[in-house]
């Protein structure tokens, strides 16, 4: 094939993106954090000077504490930093200048799998590029390339560079005995993981969680496939697997938040009695409120009640002392799994 000629007809309103957030921070964040921070982005290079979070959660169809859970991760990362006023409200947003990318790939990792580093102690080991000369050398190692010829057969196409370092960083790095690799990649692929980036994800995970044999990794994902069951039964979802986006909720659930079963259920629950429907990104939102007020068993959630039924009753006497009338009062519908501001919930009845 011959040389190509490229031509450039985009307008010149762009917006750069950097290629190390691309290449070491994009493929492992959330895709709504993603998608915040290409929007701050946007605004910086448009020489926006003032920001208004409730505005940005109406562009994307979030709530605040989803912007909030966005930028928070984002400072811890140290892709940016806030401002907080004195009531600790965030009163200004920087974006910050990247540092080395192997100081971000590091820190990307220790960011996905927080929550189980801390309650663990475990740290994933660091992972280096091997070098041709490297996989050459390790290759005559019969399982490792056992481990090669196998991951080709399963993926049906000769391995790329990246490919061969996820696969030998598993074997190398994370010390993985070769039959637990074999299963990995014999499960996840039959699952329509096709890519050996992906299946390295899962076996950091493994990693953190203490699990280095087949047979306690059957049993992990077993529980979390159970998991997926019961909450789908909970939605009244029946005749289907929990789809890909649907689990990466869960897992945010378990890893991130280390909520267990009867939490994740119950707020599954409360979801289908306040919305009479089947929605995980509302299920979402019930856990992160959990999450932020610091709820970490089912007591907490009782407490909480109580304090949002002691709140709510408390507005419900000033707004009366204001005059407005009790039927409009009494028909307003107060959610015990989100925080109202009494500002905002005055609103709503006077408006009526």
């Amino acid at each position: 094939m011959g040389k190509l000629l490229l031509e450039n007809s985009l307008a010149t309103d762009v917006t750069s993106v950097s290629n190390i957030f691309i290449d070491n921070y994009m493929p492992k964040a959330n895709g709504d954090f993603v998608k915040i921070y290409l929007h701050l982005l946007r605004l910086i290079n448009n020489k926006a000077e003032e920001l208004d979070l409730n505005n940005i959660a109406d562009i994307f169809n979030f709530t605040e504490g989803d912007i909030l859970r966005a930028l928070k991760y984002w400072e811890n990362l140290g892709l940016l930093s806030t401002t907080k006023s004195s009531d600790n409200i965030i009163s200004g947003i920087r974006l910050e200048p990247f540092g080395r990318s192997e100081h971000y790939i590091k820190g990307v990792h220790s960011m996905q799998f927080d929550s189980d580093t801390k309650a663990n102690d475990v740290k994933l080991p660091q992972k280096k590029h091997y070098s041709p000369k490297d996989i050459s050398d390790l290759a005559e190692n019969v399982e490792i390339g056992q481990l090669l010829f196998i991951a080709q057969a399963y993926l049906a196409k000769p391995l790329n560079s990246t490919e061969i370092n996820s696969l030998v960083y598993m074997y190398d790095g994370l010390k993985f005995p070769a039959d637990l690799i074999e299963y990995l990649m014999e499960t996840y692929i039959s699952d329509g993981v096709k890519a050996l980036a992906h299946i390295e994800k899962h076996a950091c995970d493994l990693y953190l969680h203490g699990i280095k044999d087949v047979e306690s990794a059957k049993k992990y994902k077993s529980n979390s496939t159970d998991l997926g069951k019961k909450i789908l039964d909970a939605f009244g979802i029946t005749g289907r697997l929990v789809a890909k986006e649907e689990s990466s909720f869960i897992k945010v659930w378990q890893d991130e938040f280390g909520y267990g079963e009867d939490l994740i259920i119950e707020a599954c629950n409360r979801t289908i009695s306040h919305t009479h429907s089947p929605s995980f990104k509302y299920a979402n939102s019930i856990l992160s409120s959990w999450h932020d007020a610091g709820v970490k068993d089912m007591q907490d959630i009782t407490k909480l009640d109580e304090n949002h039924a002691k709140e709510n009753k408390e507005k419900y006497a000033k707004l009366k002392s204001k005059g407005v009338p009790s039927k409009k009062v009494r028909d307003t519908k107060l959610s015990t799994d989100r925080a109202y501001s009494y500002d905002d919930l005055e609103k709503q009845l006077l408006s009526k």
